[in-house]
């Protein structure tokens, strides 16, 4: 059940949520014209980041884990900015 339905799912859902929040920011147009195809640019966002997480499912993780670390700590540095900034200017 989890390899079958549940994990496709969970990626699928991340990366359509992880899409729509992608084109709001950066305000795509909401229709991407390929070939002879059209399609919304949030459905074409949301399969590259399918591609893309599943890409880096197939790395070692060792790889991961080192992404994984730097991204926190990326996200961690806002954070703590603000804590300092609102203890000594407040």
């Amino acid at each position: 059940m989890q390899i079958s339905f549940y994990g496709p799912a969970l990626i699928a859902s991340v990366s359509y949520f992880f899409s729509t929040l992608f084109v709001t920011f950066f305000k795509l147009p909401t229709k991407i014209t390929f070939f002879y195809f059209s399609m919304r640019s949030v459905v074409a966002v949301s399969i590259l980041a399918c591609i893309l997480i599943a890409l880096m499912n197939m790395l070692e993780n060792r790889v991961i884990r080192t992404f994984a670390i730097t991204t926190t700590v990326i996200k961690m540095i806002p954070i703590f900015a603000l804590i300092l900034f609102g203890l000594f200017f407040w």
